[in-house]
């Protein structure tokens, strides 16, 4: 079993010319490179009171649903109300 890896990033907002912000967070330098070694560009983002990067050549949306149907501990940490 890995061990994964836990860092604390920042969300940085930055001013667009029009007035509007954007917000970027970057990826571990380990866990992006891994990615494109393997040929991965893009990755699922699901996100509401947690966020979760998944590499989108593995999978599809209906894949991520029923993954996260599966994992009901997973589901309440995204889905909580508080």
């Amino acid at each position: 079993m890995r061990i994964p890896i836990i860092e604390k990033r920042k969300v940085i907002a930055i001013k667009r010319r029009d007035g509007r912000l954007r917000y970027l967070l970057t990826l571990p330098k380990e866990y992006a490179a891994s990615l494109r070694a393997e040929g991965v560009e893009t990755v699922y983002v699901i996100c509401n009171r947690a966020l979760v990067a998944l590499p989108a050549n593995t999978a599809t949306e209906e894949d991520l649903i029923a993954f996260l149907k599966v994992h009901p501990e997973l589901e309440k940490l995204l889905t909580k109300n508080s």
